[in-house]
């Protein structure tokens, strides 16, 4: 009975539904975030879609506010629910203070939203984690948080959620330093990504986060550009 139930624990003191939720997560599209000195990138992987689909429908970097984004890895319906959900609490939040949300608040109220998912009849948790990034106003501090579905919020340097994430994870330790330009950034992951995702910006999304500026999602074009120049470099450094 327990394995069906979001209110009865296992016997090794788990909730099986939200068990379930993240392997769900750990079968979704790789999605990675890296700050550096006043920048945040996203980058997050496409998965193929049908010829005559339009590939604007589906999104796996979304905007919540004008200085908030998330990226996510699970179910895309689920990042739709939450996306919305996001961006109603910032306006909310607007409205009746006045003032712009931060994005630890966002985020928390992200993670409340899962957390109450994992304790109510007639509801399922939601089977995706999220990247929060984005940039207090007035601050040029970048700020990332990573929720997952059993409600947990932490905040982090460098992240990586969805399939392959644990490894993913190793090469950002491995090639993160601090204060790194937006360059060095873009680099650290699109390198992190190319290792477990095809290349070509039909298979990767990337956007791009500064100060009090809204989310710069990069041309197909220039994505394309910078897989060809790290993979050129790859090339001449194996030929030394």
């Amino acid at each position: 009975m327990y394995d069906k139930s979001l209110s009865i624990f296992s016997p090794e003191g788990t909730l099986s539904q939200v068990e379930y939720a993240l392997e769900a997560v750990k079968h979704g599209g790789l999605s990675i975030g890296v700050t550096g000195c006043k920048c945040i990138i996203l980058a997050a992987e496409r998965k193929a879609v049908p010829k005559l689909q339009d590939q604007r429908t589906i999104r796996k970097i979304n905007k919540i506010d004008k200085h908030i984004s998330m990226a996510f890895a699970g179910i895309v319906a689920d990042s739709r629910s939450l996306s919305d959900y996001a961006r109603l609490e910032s306006q909310s939040f607007r409205y009746s203070l006045d003032t712009t949300p931060t994005v630890d608040y966002i985020a928390k109220q992200v993670a409340f939203r899962k957390q109450d998912y994992t304790q109510r009849s007639g509801v399922r948790p939601f089977g995706l984690s999220c990247l929060i990034a984005g940039f207090d106003e007035g601050s040029e501090v970048p700020k990332l948080y990573m929720t997952d579905p059993s409600g947990q919020v932490t905040m982090w340097k460098s992240a990586a959620i969805g399939k392959n994430a644990d490894k993913v994870i190793g090469l950002l330790e491995n090639g993160y330093k601090e204060n790194m330009t937006q360059e060095q950034c873009l680099l650290l992951a699109i390198e992190s990504m190319l290792q477990y995702v095809e290349a070509g910006s039909k298979n990767m999304e990337i956007a791009i986060m500064t100060p009090g500026q809204v989310m710069q999602v990069l041309p197909d074009e220039m994505v394309d550009k910078l897989i060809k120049d790290i993979e050129e470099k790859k090339k001449a450094e194996e030929k030394k």
